[in-house]
């Protein structure tokens, strides 16, 4: 094989039996459901939280009601599953077959596509990676606020407020790995990776977003639903950035 016909390998040789792929002529592209996920997963928690909530009342004996009141109920409660419903329905067709959301991995840069056009570019010699059972851009420290809190809620006996947002969570992404992929395998309640937070451009909504279910914010955040990208874009992060995802920060608030 002569020198011509090795170039055209998209790969450099870089020992005995190494080679490294040459991202700039073989990229990775994979299909990102981070707008989906974030606009969605929070608002459906808080939503279906109030649902089940409104629902269990029923079951409550010590809270005798007339039939004005059950009706009130019953309207309350149909219009948060309607609305709720017709949240995700659109938000789906928005996110997922109106437009086209990738994430293009070369040998200098990711990129975040919106229908073709770049909307934020990385280096990938400087990355800060996390996984997050949330979505969001998070820190030991918010962690922490956030266990007291779950804490201190438990020493008040609601805990249901804790462990019905959390089941809730575990459904909505085992639901959709199923609808996007076809099959259960490869699920995993931390599958959304954040990269470097949010856009410096962005950083004044973070907050805001954690009360919003951060529908506002974008771009930060890799959310693989398939196997083989996952091995693909895992591969790509220890060459490029020497980074292993599967030692990367878990945030569990």
């Amino acid at each position: 094989m002569n020198t011509a016909d090795k170039e055209d390998l998209n790969f450099t040789n870089l020992g005995s039996d190494k080679f490294e792929r040459d991202y700039d002529k073989e990229p990775i592209v994979i299909k990102n459901y981070e707008r989906f996920f974030v606009a969605n997963l929070l608002p459906f928690c808080i939503f279906a939280t109030v649902v089940i909530m409104l629902g269990l009342d029923y079951f409550w004996p010590e809270f005798d009601k007339t039939p004005r009141q059950i009706l009130v109920n019953n309207i309350i409660l149909g219009y948060f599953i309607v609305q709720g419903l017709l949240y995700i329905i659109i938000s789906y067709y928005v996110c997922v077959i109106k437009n086209r959301f990738e994430v293009k991995f070369t040998s200098n840069f990711i990129c975040f596509y919106k229908n073709d056009k770049i909307e934020r570019k990385l280096a990938s010699c400087d990355l800060n990676l996390s996984k997050s059972f949330w979505l969001m851009p998070s820190s030991r420290i918010i962690e922490i606020i956030f266990i007291l809190m779950c804490i201190l809620i438990l020493c008040i006996g609601l805990w249901y407020f804790i462990v019905i947002p959390i089941a809730l969570n575990i459904l909505f992404k085992l639901f959709f790995h199923i609808v996007f992929s076809g099959r259960l395998k490869g699920f995993s309640i931390f599958s959304a990776i954040v990269i470097n937070g949010l856009p410096q451009s962005d950083q004044q909504l973070q907050y805001s977003g954690y009360l919003t279910g951060l529908v506002v914010n974008k771009n930060y955040l890799l959310y693989i639903i398939d196997k083989k990208a996952y091995i693909e874009v895992k591969e790509y992060f220890e060459q490029k950035s020497d980074i292993e995802m599967d030692k990367i920060k878990k945030y569990y608030f």
